[in-house]
Order: C-alpha cells, then sequence, then structure tokens
C-alpha cells in the first residue's frame, strides 16, 4: 500500500470518527434536552400540587374561621333575661366594633374619651 493510499484510508478514518463523535454529541445533546424537559415537568407538576395544597389549606381555614364567627354571633345573639325587676324585659345584645370608623374630631369628643378612642 502506497502513500497516498494510507493518507486516503487515514482521512477515511478520521471522517468517519468525527461523524461518529458527531451523531454521539448530537445523541447527547438530545438526551440533555429530554432529560430538562423532564424535569420541567416534574417541577411543574410539584408546584401545582403545592399551589392546589395551599389553596385547599386557605379554603379549610376560611371554613374554619367562618364557623368560628357563626358561632360568636351565635353566643352574643342570644337572648338574656334581666331578672329581679317587676317585669322581666327581653333583649338582644349585637356588638359592633366601630374603633377606628370616624374621626375622633367629628365626634366632638375630647380629653380622656379621645385617648380612651385611639387606644382601641
Amino acid at each position: 500500500m502506497g502513500i497516498e493510499e494510507q493518507v486516503t484510508a487515514l482521512t477515511e478514518d478520521l471522517e468517519q470518527l468525527r461523524n461518529r463523535l458527531v451523531t454521539e454529541t448530537e445523541e447527547h445533546d438530545q438526551s440533555k434536552v429530554l432529560l430538562q424537559e423532564e424535569q420541567d415537568r416534574v417541577y411543574a407538576q410539584e408546584e401545582q400540587d403545592r399551589v392546589y395544597a395551599q389553596e385547599e389549606q386557605e379554603e379549610q381555614d376560611r371554613v374554619y374561621a367562618q364557623e368560628e364567627q357563626e358561632e360568636q354571633d351565635r353566643v352574643y345573639a342570644q337572648e338574656e333575661p334581666v331578672e329581679n325587676l317587676e317585669e322581666k324585659i327581653n333583649g338582644q345584645l349585637f356588638p359592633v366594633d366601630l374603633a377606628g370608623s370616624e374621626k375622633a374630631g367629628k365626634t366632638g369628643a375630647s380629653g380622656q374619651i379621645v385617648e380612651e378612642a385611639n387606644n382601641v
């Protein structure tokens, strides 16, 4: 085999190696892309599950708070008879929180009353 044939054979071998390397690199890159897509899908699913769990917990908290408020409303709305009078008088008590609903200047209050209102 002459030198030219050897150079040609080596050139062909190098070309085959280069093609194989390019193919393996492309396959590796495709595998990395597929792996990244799968990781993104898993992350997205985990985030979605986390958000759903948080929404469910918030709904349970709202229901609990509403039940507590309804219970407090029932306690405050009970009729309480007033004893030791010549005749009994029944009434209902409905507490209303007006703290901060009006400005102290509009009420005409002064002194200790204004201080107490500011502490509410």
